[in-house]
């Protein structure tokens, strides 16, 4: 779970799991821009990213990220 999203600063990561998860954040073009450890949850800064569309990654699963 990722939110508030869409965002312009910080986005939080909810895995849901205290065993540690990398969070692998993608632009568009499938390069990779942040790659972030989390257990449980965390915050993320975004704030350096350009306004856009990224894909968030954790556990398998993808998500959208919006930045405005």
């Amino acid at each position: 779970q990722i939110y508030p999203n869409p965002s312009s600063n910080y986005v939080t990561v909810f895995s849901g799991s205290y065993v540690p998860q990398q969070v692998r954040i993608y632009d568009i073009t499938g390069k990779l821009i942040m790659n972030e450890e989390i257990i449980l949850e965390k915050q993320i800064d975004i704030s350096q990213l350009r306004p856009g569309i990224y894909i968030a990654q954790i556990k398998g699963e993808t998500a959208k990220i919006i930045k405005y």
